[in-house]
């Protein structure tokens, strides 16, 4: 059964000063949906994996195109090609070979499985107010400036969320070893999984009940 969470998120500015808060909407089950997440994650597992082994079929095989013995009288079994599965060297049957997964995701299960997920881990995002203006310019002091800000601790995965892709802010946190930032209308399960502690704009915010 779906119901609705109203949860009241505080609202800071880039110094780290409380300004603000907002109440959104969450829509989530009324038992837990642990099943619904762990469903959407084994998708995105089996769709990031690579399916690129190969075999080579007895088409394949170099050689091979001469009667190995003639097929009666050496008391020997009958062999049509030295490319055959049965000898050494020979093709491979029904061996692996590239391949490209296509599952689908439902829509409506997705929305709900990163509402439910946003929902526990509320405790863990900060909203930062003006996020984007922050980045106008390449510079990874910026980001740890901001990080000291706030006091995250730099050993643990983090998560920067905007409302649209930046390339002054992915370029900003490039050297930085456990951080990570990405444009909201890319998040998926993986993502809030993964990272220990959320930073988001206020404007992607704005976009979670959209999702």
């Amino acid at each position: 059964m779906l119901i609705t969470k109203k949860i009241k998120c505080n609202i800071f500015d880039i110094h780290g000063n409380l300004i603000d808060f907002k109440n959104i909407n969450l829509t989530i089950l009324s038992k837990t949906g642990n099943y619904l997440i762990f469903e959407n994650y084994l998708r995105y597992l089996k769709l990031k994996k690579n399916y690129i082994s190969s075999t080579k079929t007895r088409k394949e095989i170099k050689g091979g195109g001469r009667k190995p013995w003639k097929q009666k009288g050496l008391g020997k079994a009958r062999a049509g090609s030295i490319r055959s599965p049965l000898w050494r060297g020979g093709g491979i049957i029904f061996g692996p070979k590239p391949k490209k997964i296509s599952l689908k995701i439902n829509k409506k299960e997705k929305k709900l499985a990163l509402q439910i997920l946003f929902y526990n881990r509320k405790d863990n995002i900060i909203i930062v107010k003006d996020i984007e203006n922050y980045f106008n310019n390449i510079k990874t002091k910026n980001c740890l400036k901001l990080l000291k800000n706030f006091n995250i601790n730099l050993n643990k995965k983090i998560l920067i969320i905007v409302s649209k892709n930046l390339i002054n802010l992915k370029l900003s946190v490039k050297n930085l070893k456990n951080i990570t930032s990405i444009s909201f209308l890319n998040i998926n399960i993986l993502n809030l999984l993964k990272y220990k502690q959320i930073i988001m704009s206020l404007s992607s915010l704005n976009l979670l009940n959209n999702i």
